[in-house]
């Protein structure tokens, strides 16, 4: 691109384009230019669809006189995220992404985004989207579960570990201390009678079941 107000202006072209009654597809509707961006500086225009779904066209990324488009996919916190991070596609595998000649207009740029990239990106997305859910789902359940033992240990209990690998820990003085995780529990220094009534308990859950 000669510069980056005509870049910006052929994105704005490809926006509207993509919403023409000749272009429009299920997975292109809906999708705008966006404007008033704080990096407005970076070589690059965003396309935002109000189901979270955005891509980037880099008039920079695949050499002079190209575009590269390319998709955004979820984050594990702050941490962006590839498909491959979300195993949603093979390591040995690409992401969907397209190149086209920026020097074509911009109804056929728009048509190879609907034809070319979207399909294959939007059902890549949908996969980490699910990969993202089952994550967030199984870090609820070990956070809960943590949370009840602090609540059963009492006061002296507090929050420890990851996301991925949260424990309840606890220290009594005179009486030990350890960590319980959501299927494990490991104890240092404790009293030998209270020893015995873990031990007791085990036994019980054993024989009952």
């Amino acid at each position: 691109m000669e510069d980056q107000s005509s870049f910006q202006e052929l994105a704005r072209r490809i926006a509207e384009e993509l919403q023409a009654d000749d272009v429009v597809t299920l997975e292109s509707e809906g999708f705008a230019l966006e404007v008033n961006r704080e990096d407005i500086h970076n070589d690059n225009a965003r396309f935002l669809h109000p189901d979270g779904r955005y891509f980037y066209i880099s008039p920079t990324w695949a050499g002079p006189g190209k575009l590269h488009i390319s998709g955004m996919y979820p984050k594990d916190g702050t941490r962006c995220m590839s498909p491959r991070d979300w195993g949603a596609i093979k390591y040995s595998d690409t992401p969907p992404s397209i190149n086209v000649s920026a020097s074509r207009d911009p109804k056929a740029i728009a048509k190879d985004i609907t034809r070319r990239f979207l399909p294959a990106y939007t059902e890549i997305l949908r996969a980490c989207e699910a990969r993202k859910a089952q994550q967030d789902s199984y870090r609820n359940t070990q956070a809960e579960a943590v949370r009840q033992i602090i609540e059963a240990l009492g006061p002296k209990a507090d929050a420890r570990g990851s996301e991925d690998s949260p424990k309840a820990h606890f220290y009594n003085e005179g009486a030990g201390y350890g960590e319980f995780s959501p299927n494990s529990v490991e104890l240092h220094s404790m009293p030998l009678a209270m020893l015995l009534e873990i031990a007791a308990l085990v036994r019980k859950y054993s024989v009952e079941g």
